[in-house]
């Protein structure tokens, strides 16, 4: 559709899988040939991306290591807010420091650092991978939660939001996972209405 140019904002929604109706839809990655894929799908991400926008009041994003650094750099260009996801390993954050120095988007304010699997009881803690990047803003996290990891892995993640919701203060490391995606969230809110 994209190729022939018959493809409409609104036509979109006739490619995505429904996680919430009416709130939340995922546009599935490409499934087939690499050589398709690299001769005709990857060039077409930015305008996907731009018809979606159009649509949609948030598009997000994720850039997997298949996407094509130029084409990566301009809808990283585009993008209102980039979130880099970090481990808390110092090979990680070496590897993204030296990134932030060829790409200098990620030194930009547009740029909100996220630490997945985070471990509060790590060496490596926002406070001192804060000091180690230079960082000044807010680095945000996603605590480790065997729960998560498994509705990732069976696609139940609104059935996990939705009952650890209704999950009592008492459960400390699950409330501690909850307080931890809300201020993320809360961060890319800000950062969002920070920027415009």
């Amino acid at each position: 559709m994209m190729k022939s140019n018959k493809l409409s904002p609104n036509q979109i929604t006739n490619y995505t899988k429904i996680i919430l109706k009416d709130r939340l839809e995922i546009l599935p990655t490409f499934k087939g040939e690499k050589n398709e894929y690299n001769n005709d799908i990857r060039i077409h991400y930015p305008d996907i991306i731009n018809l979606a926008n159009s649509y949609y009041d948030l598009v997000f994003v994720d850039l997997d290591k298949q996407v094509q650094d130029d084409i990566a750099d301009d809808i990283m260009e585009s993008s209102n807010l980039i979130v880099a996801n970090l481990s808390q390993r110092l090979t990680s954050i070496n590897a993204f420091m030296e990134l932030r120095e060829e790409k200098t988007i990620l030194k930009s304010k547009k740029t909100l650092l996220l630490i997945g699997r985070y471990d509060k009881f790590s060496k490596y803690n926002i406070k001192n991978i804060s000091r180690y990047l230079g960082e000044k803003n807010k680095v945000s996290t996603i605590p480790y939660s065997t729960l998560f990891f498994e509705a990732c892995e069976e696609a139940k993640v609104p059935d996990l939001f939705l009952s650890l919701k209704k999950t009592g203060e008492d459960d400390d490391r699950n409330s501690f996972f909850l307080a931890e995606v809300k201020r993320t969230v809360d961060n890319i809110i800000y950062r969002l209405e920070d920027l415009r």
